[in-house]
């Protein structure tokens, strides 16, 4: 399920998105203004999509945008306003899409989507660890967040998925019936571009291992949102 933030002072304007975009499948989030979204967008985990209003007290909608790409991943923006968009994309020009108040809903649903499939489009994942259950919960977790997942085991077929694009590799370290260190330079062979994310019940300082020399690592017992961050940043 996808997750959107709507960020507006009007609160009847975050009422009727928040009713539409949850009628429409999509977890709403809603903050009364900038102040109230980087908290959210700090202690609240990944979202996907930020609907930002221009004119609000305090911190203007311009420059939480600015604060949002340096702190937040670099999130998809669409600036809803009620200045026309000529003005939204003179104030705002690295925003996904614009958005006039005066519009349809209809039209900010066909941006909403459009944005979304623009997003992550053909990104493919291969989750490596020995144990099945985890491999089902990510699976089932990037399927959730929009990526195409493969899963190994620890068994020597690696060679089956040398044929199949991979643009992150999920690579526990701890298997005991295949050497990390093999898999590791084969798949670095087979994909020099893809990204690396070691995963085990280590801590980060036992994780790195020189030899791997993973984009980043993740420690098993941390939230699932911590591990969509991290891919996300990374793809």
């Amino acid at each position: 399920m996808k997750t959107i933030m709507v960020v507006d002072d009007d609160e009847r304007m975050r009422r009727i998105l928040w009713e539409m975009l949850r009628k429409r499948g999509f977890h709403v989030i809603k903050a009364r203004d900038a102040v109230d979204a980087h908290h959210l967008l700090t202690e609240g985990g990944l979202v996907d999509l930020v609907l930002l209003d221009i004119n609000m007290p305090e911190v203007s909608g311009d420059t939480f945008n600015e604060v949002i790409q340096s702190f937040h991943f670099k999130t998809p923006v669409i600036v809803c306003s009620v200045l026309p968009i000529e003005e939204q994309i003179r104030r705002i020009p690295d925003a996904r899409d614009y958005y006039d108040k005066s519009e349809s809903f209809d039209v900010l649903i066909d941006k909403i989507d459009t944005a979304f499939n623009l997003d992550r489009p053909d990104k493919a994942i291969l989750i490596m660890d020995d144990d099945p259950d985890i491999r089902s919960l990510y699976c089932q977790l990037l399927a959730k967040a929009g990526y195409a997942a493969l899963e190994a085991g620890d068994h020597p077929e690696i060679a089956d998925f040398l044929q199949k694009q991979i643009d992150l590799i999920l690579l526990d370290v701890a298997m005991p019936r295949i050497s990390d260190l093999e898999f590791y330079a084969t798949m670095r062979k087979a994909y020099p571009h893809a990204k690396v994310i070691v995963l085990s019940m280590f801590s980060e300082d036992r994780q790195k291992v020189p030899a791997f020399k993973a984009d980043d690592y993740f420690h098993k017992t941390q939230e699932s949102n911590v591990l969509l961050e991290k891919i996300k940043r990374l793809l």
